[in-house]
């Protein structure tokens, strides 16, 4: 009551316009907080806040068109400013959009090339959209600025397997795994792309390395999956299943690793007779 009183003692306040549209938020008003905030931003179209605050409603609404389609003129009244550029990118990828991201990243990068998750997510979206040449040239483009910026190698061992050319994927999750040591997801990454070969010492080593990442992330029922892979390459079959068993029975019915592990423990049963 008190906020609204104010907008009516200072009418041409965006200020007061923005108070009362945060206590409307703060009360899942949702559609009251976007009168509020829309006056505001008429208020003082140059306030990149203003123009912020309405985009994080709508996208709370999950009107991710709509956010979007705001954040737009926001841009246009403001300029490239990374924090719109954010919150456009996130709708985007809400409407399923990936050139449409790719877009709003290289703006973001033009005026924020310090921002090294941009360069990430442009390098990971130029490779969902098949520009694999782009996605490899922004991961070289960030270690360029941080050489031991471990997710750019990763990046780039994920094009590289995707190519595929398995020796330099191989060099790159490496590199990765020794800038982070204590990240699980290079080691499981390298371990797959060795299951995928014929070789019997990178099947044992892709079993270290798994059961190294299960240490670290004992939860993910996809690494306890590729263990019982990489047993079952290494003719384990004993420890295979009981790795399928253990997943069948502990991990949510739902989760896509539980048909996977029956499908693996029907062929190990299959191998067997």
């Amino acid at each position: 009551a008190a906020l609204t009183q104010a907008t009516s003692l200072a009418p041409q306040n965006p200020d007061a316009f923005t108070f009362l549209g945060m206590a409307y938020r703060i009360g899942k008003q949702h559609r009251l907080a976007l009168r509020a905030f829309e006056k505001a931003k008429d208020l003082a179209p140059k306030s990149v806040s203003a123009w912020a605050t309405l985009g994080d409603v709508l996208f709370e609404l999950k009107e991710f068109q709509a956010a979007r389609d705001i954040l737009d003129l926001g841009l246009k009244a403001c300029g490239d400013h990374p924090a719109l550029l954010e919150k456009a990118l996130a709708a985007t990828m809400m409407l399923d959009d990936a050139p449409g991201a790719v877009a709003y990243l290289e703006r973001e990068l033009k005026v924020a090339p310090q921002h090294e998750q941009a360069w990430l997510n442009l390098a990971n979206l130029s490779m969902l959209t098949g520009d694999f040449d782009r996605a490899e040239k922004v991961a070289k483009q960030l270690l360029e600025r941080n050489p031991k910026q471990w997710e750019a190698h990763f990046v780039l061992g994920n094009l590289y397997a995707a190519v595929p050319l398995a020796p330099k994927a191989e060099a790159a999750y490496r590199k990765a795994i020794e800038l982070a040591p204590g990240n699980w997801r290079p080691m499981v990454n390298l371990a797959t792309l060795f299951l995928e070969g014929t070789s019997a010492s990178q099947y044992a080593e892709a079993a270290k390395l798994l059961d190294q990442a299960a240490t670290i992330e004992p939860s993910d029922w996809r690494i306890a999956y590729n263990q019982a892979l990489a047993f079952t390459r290494l003719k384990q079959a004993d420890r295979a299943l009981e790795l399928v068993r253990r997943i069948q029975k502990q991990a949510p019915a739902d989760h896509p690793m539980v048909a996977e592990a029956r499908k693996l423990e029907s062929n190990l049963l299959e191998a067997a007779r």
